[in-house]
């Protein structure tokens, strides 16, 4: 198992960038820490990326988005699948928003943990744990956030601010104990999914 590793104070580092147009891409088995940027940040621009697993990832400390799926232009990451991956501690930067985020149609996300530890600083301003984009045909399963403290607005899952996801399954979704000192605390926003099934979803000890 590998680990990469900032040991520096530069900014806007990510640990793996994937640009435009790549794809059948596996990365697993590897820790991703103490970056001061995105973990993982996959952006296409002006050609599809296309059938990207990642696979028994622990990302930790990141200072944005442990996972950051996001294209422009219309362009995305298609059958992404994302499995058995542990983000902790991560968003950790003001300027995070999300502690991971993904699009583009036919994903799967499958046994995420997104945790903070009690002895973690609470986060400044507003986050979401999970974000999600425009999907369709995506699978969300086996899904546990727990222990996110932020100033600002948090939300556990948020799939209800961006338009067109639909024909999704959200399956087995925990999220628990999450707390803004300041701010409101949701646990999922979904008024963004049409034709979408929720199944054993639990949201408990949401405060703020």
């Amino acid at each position: 198992q590998y680990t990469l590793d900032q040991t520096n104070s530069t900014t806007n580092v990510s640990g793996i960038s994937i640009g435009n147009g790549f794809s059948n891409i596996t990365i697993i088995n590897g820790r991703i820490r103490n970056v001061t940027g995105n973990g993982i940040i996959i952006t296409p621009t002006s050609t599809n990326s296309e059938k990207i697993t990642i696979e028994n990832i622990v990302f930790e400390n990141c200072g944005l988005a442990g996972l950051t799926i996001q294209g422009s232009g219309g362009f995305s990451t298609q059958n992404l699948v994302v499995r058995n991956c542990t983000f902790l501690d991560c968003g950790r930067n003001s300027a995070a928003t999300d502690i991971a985020r993904v699009s583009g149609d036919g994903a799967t996300l499958d046994t995420i943990l997104i945790i903070q530890r009690p002895t973690t600083s609470i986060l400044g301003g507003s986050r979401n744990a999970l974000k999600i984009d425009g999907t369709q045909n995506s699978v969300f399963k086996a899904i546990r956030i727990a222990g996110i403290q932020s100033t600002g607005a948090l939300v556990g899952v948020d799939a209800g601010t961006s338009s067109g996801i639909q024909s999704c399954l959200f399956q087995d979704i925990s999220i628990t104990d999450l707390r803004s000192t300041s701010g409101n605390t949701t646990g999922m926003i979904v008024s963004g999914c049409q034709n979408s099934l929720f199944s054993r979803c639990i949201i408990n000890n949401c405060i703020g």
